[in-house]
């Protein structure tokens, strides 16, 4: 039968590519279920300098540190206005930006507190920079 040895032919080839569509998933972390992830909010933004109450918002990139080290970071754009995609936990929010330096390095900005992101529930977080 011509057709039946045509049909095993494709068999294998039909095997391969699902044996590369599973590894390419495991390798990418896709588990087939839905991605969870909660976001995280802010401005990046500089206080102080040379009058009170002076802010003027930053370029550069954010990081959120999760409590368990893993790091997601994202560029913030000249409006310094940042969004961060995460998996739920607690975060500590850091800032870099080629603007404000210190001892002749980018100085490192913080959010004022940790911040708590669920899924479903957006998460305000603002990174500062304060200078003299």
């Amino acid at each position: 039968m011509p057709g039946r040895e045509k049909m095993m032919g494709l068999r294998k080839p039909l095997w391969a590519i699902i044996l590369i569509l599973a590894a390419t998933a495991a390798i990418s972390g896709c588990s087939g279920g839905p991605v969870r992830h909660g976001t995280v909010t802010g401005v990046f933004v500089m206080v102080g300098g040379p009058g009170p109450g002076v802010s003027v918002r930053l370029p550069g990139r954010v990081i959120a540190t999760s409590t368990a080290g893993q790091r997601f970071p994202v560029t913030v754009s000249m409006s310094g206005r940042f969004t961060i995609y995460v998996p739920p936990g607690t975060y500590q929010l850091t800032g870099y930006s080629p603007r404000v330096h210190a001892n002749h390095a980018e100085m490192r900005c913080v959010a004022a507190r940790a911040v708590h992101v669920r899924v479903g529930q957006p998460t305000r977080g603002n990174v500062y920079c304060s200078v003299p």
